[in-house]
């Protein structure tokens, strides 16, 4: 029975013992070390293969925060041949990992050698459903599963997406002429079942909301009427050139 050493929260046990897993023997030759500075990393990419894995190896990961894809159970090598089913998960050391630790961990849970820091955590957790590669096969990324109180949703949203979706919030508080802002979250909780995403970019934009629509308190709601046609706002600019 080995004593693996588990860098974790001060408020989590700092040690567990792993039956039947004796990390002494593996192979470690072919796996690269991790180029970071100190060798050490917070974040770490490992795999857990359903054949393989430890029957309570999501319990081995209990105090952690970590995060676990969609079973990738169609992907293929570069030569058509399937790949075994296997889960891509995340796993975060607050204190950061070296990579010997990070190895005895995965092979705790499923007796794998290959470990990788992971430097880029958004693109990580996008690509457990292969959200931006399109020669992959596509997984549901709502099966994608957070655990310790990790977010999924907050690293499955680009700026872009997120851009959009206050535009479309700043397009509702116009038309509806919202002027507070616990008016603004009251609505958003209303409106959970049409809109599920409002309530959650609200509440996390908190001063960009307070402020649009405090601004908007002290400025009567246009009416249709009195919101200039644009056409006629180029003629008039048109007009005035011309003038010149």
């Amino acid at each position: 029975m080995a004593l693996i050493k588990k860098n974790k929260p001060s408020s989590a046990p700092t040690e567990k013992t792993v039956s039947n897993i004796n990390t002494n023997n593996l192979d470690k030759s072919n796996i690269a070390q991790p180029e970071t500075k100190d060798k050490r990393c917070r974040w770490w990419a490992l795999e857990v293969y359903p054949e393989s894995a430890a029957e309570n190896w999501q319990q081995l990961l209990n105090g952690y925060k970590w995060a676990m894809s969609p079973l990738h159970d169609k992907d293929v090598n570069d030569d058509g041949t399937p790949k075994k089913p296997h889960w891509h998960i995340a796993v975060y050391f607050p204190n950061k990992a070296y990579y010997q630790e990070v190895v005895e961990l995965a092979f705790a849970l499923s007796k794998m050698k290959y470990v990788q820091p992971i430097k880029n955590l958004q693109g990580m957790i996008r690509y457990f459903a292969h959200l931006d590669h399109a020669e992959k096969h596509p997984y549901d990324p709502k099966e994608i599963k957070g655990f310790g109180g990790f977010d999924v949703a907050k690293y499955l949203q680009t700026s872009t997406d997120i851009d959009e979706l206050m535009r479309e919030i700043e397009t509702y508080i116009r038309q509806n002429y919202v002027i507070e802002y616990a008016d603004l979250v009251d609505l958003a909780s209303d409106l959970h079942d049409e809109h599920p995403e409002w309530h959650k970019c609200i509440t996390t934009h908190t001063i960009h909301f307070k402020a649009y629509v405090s601004s908007k308190r002290h400025a009567p709601p246009k009416t249709s009427a009195e919101i200039p046609d644009k056409s006629d706002l180029a003629s008039q600019a048109l007009n005035q050139e011309s003038e010149k």
